[in-house]
């Protein structure tokens, strides 16, 4: 998550972005119709340069149990396609991409972003960007060397799925926000080929926001420390956390990063319309120790412009550390899942004992590694309370977990978090290896599998690749097909939340594709599965695919 790009030195409220875009709606309307406005913002990475997404269309849906096929999907899409550089939306700024949708009034529980995809012939808005594909990565490599890469969509015929629910009412206006947090979603691993490049695909977990229940948080840490400035510290990432809602864990409810001036803007933060709700802010960031600030009153309506939480009438302190890096020693199961690294502060700090969300890291939804080591800071923990905006008093300490150590946890959606793993800093080296159990379907649900029969039109014409399984956008599973594609056959993944005639799983629609290559591909080749695998009732479905 790292953009060597500008940012603006004022947050903007909303870019002006969809003046340009002259939306074509179908569905919808009436003189009854609500309107609702959608914006994209990003919580971003200083990993890339730029992460461009291609936008084509959003659909809506009154039902969680509906089929990506059901006719009732009420779709809106573009003029035209337009091309989005994620990494210039953060620190407030929004990307206004669809305004006044004519939507009927009604609780609506379903809405579908939908991408062109990055292998599909480049739209004219990419073309205007100066882009090679219509989603694509411009990213420094470790040589210093600027590079572009496509970055693969998941599914792009199914769309983005965001599971949630709000209401209309009649003739009201209704702001979204689509939150991508390009530090999650955008996963980074070693090309398949074997060119040593790095590769990128989109694994969005996308949240989205009612501005009407929001507000910002703003401050500034002393930029004289970042390395930018002579200082040791990059890459920081800034968390408002807040207390999961089983109440096992602090997890971040909205980041972003700071500008070179060292100032930060969170906004859109969730918060309850007409209330004030309380975060800590997680400051962390490479070749730094982690800042925690304790108790930071967000109020509803608040804007980055208009009366916004102040965090400290002081800069941040940057205090300089030292880390170390941590990978898998073996594949995570399924390949889709995700490691967060946590740790909890002493009892004399926090009694409750509850962890906070430090580092995230999804692994290789196609191998289940971790493939680039992982950094995580050797040092301690500074904590300090809000003081109503005033300088903030920091105290140095050491995490339960010990002087660098982190509590390593497993997790995908519908699946049961895995045990807690510790992570400490290697008695020799630099890199530290654990090893992750596999992770059980949720008890909402039982364990289902997928079977794709697989036909080669060409046999041997790709050696390698994988079966992919997918579900609301984003990689649950994979498996290697090496065999089928040199004799044809059927390939299965197994461990796959479904559901039962007696409790069904509404949202058990899975999607499939292969990702295939040999030795002379510049890039893996995408064969869509075309029919949907329903597992709603049913712990078993077959599909069949015929490699062209």
């Amino acid at each position: 998550m790292k953009t060597r790009t500008s940012r603006p030195s004022v947050p903007v409220a909303l870019a002006t972005l969809a003046l340009a875009l002259g939306l074509a709606a179908c569905g919808g309307g009436g003189s009854s119709s609500s309107s609702v406005n959608v914006a994209l913002a990003d919580a971003p990475s200083k990993d890339f340069d730029h992460v461009w997404i291609t936008v084509k269309q959003i659909d809506f849906h009154q039902l969680d149990s509906a089929s990506p096929s059901d006719p009732q999907w009420v779709q809106f899409p573009l003029a035209a396609p337009v091309s989005i550089d994620l990494t210039q939306y953060a620190n407030g700024s929004l990307a206004q991409v669809f305004s006044g949708l004519a939507l009927a009034p009604g609780t609506y529980r379903q809405i579908r972003l939908k991408l062109v995809d990055d292998e599909a012939p480049l739209t004219a808005s990419a073309t205007a960007s100066g882009l090679t594909y219509n989603d694509q990565v411009d990213y420094t490599d470790a040589g210093g060397i600027s590079r572009s890469a496509p970055l693969e969509i998941i599914g792009p015929r199914q769309g983005i799925n965001l599971i949630g629910t709000f209401t209309l009412g009649a003739g009201s206006v209704l702001n979204l926000v689509l939150d991508l947090d390009l530090d999650e979603d955008v996963v980074r691993f070693v090309d398949s080929l074997g060119s040593g490049m790095d590769a990128f695909t989109l694994k969005p977990s996308i949240r989205y926001f009612d501005l009407s229940h929001a507000g910002a948080i703003v401050g500034q840490v002393d930029s004289t420390q970042l390395a930018i400035h002579g200082g040791s510290a990059y890459n920081l990432i800034i968390k408002a956390e807040q207390l999961s809602a089983d109440g096992t864990h602090h997890q971040v409810a909205r980041a972003t990063t700071v500008r070179n001036d060292g100032s930060f803007t969170l906004y859109p933060v969730d918060v309850s319309s007409g209330s004030t709700q309380n975060y800590d802010l997680l400051v962390r960031g490479r070749s730094m120790e982690t800042l925690l600030v304790r108790g930071v009153p967000v109020t509803a309506g608040t804007m980055p412009s208009q009366g916004a939480t102040q965090i400290s009438s002081a800069a941040l302190p940057i205090i300089a550390g030292s880390e170390y890096t941590v990978t898998l020693a073996g594949p995570q199961d399924p390949t889709g899942s995700w490691v967060n690294f946590f740790q909890t502060l002493p009892p004399a700090l926090d009694p409750s004992g509850v962890p906070y969300e430090v580092r995230f890291r999804h692994v290789n939804p196609f191998t289940g590694l971790i493939d680039l080591p992982f950094a995580l800071s050797s040092g301690s923990l500074h904590v300090g309370n809000y003081a109503g905006g005033g300088a903030i008093g920091f105290a140095s300490t050491t995490p339960q977990q010990g002087a660098g150590g982190f509590a390593a946890v497993g997790g995908a959606p519908q699946y049961v978090d895995g045990a807690p793993v510790a992570t400490l800093p290697p008695a020799g080296g630099t890199n530290s290896q654990i090893q992750l159990a596999s992770l059980a379907v949720a008890p909402a649900f039982v364990p289902g599998s997928i079977t794709v029969n697989i036909t080669t039109a060409i046999p041997g014409e790709f050696t390698h690749g994988e079966l992919v399984i997918s579900h609301f956008g984003m990689i649950v599973d994979s498996v290697p097909i090496d065999a089928q594609l040199a004799a044809g056959g059927p390939a299965s993944a197994s461990n796959l939340p479904s559901g039962t005639a007696a409790n069904p799983d509404h949202g058990g629609y899975y999607f499939a594709w292969l990702r295939v290559w040999n030795g002379a591909s510049r890039r893996p080749h995408i064969v869509p599965v075309l029919a949907v695998a329903d597992l709603t009732t049913s712990a078993s479905a077959t599909l069949k695919v015929t490699i062209p």
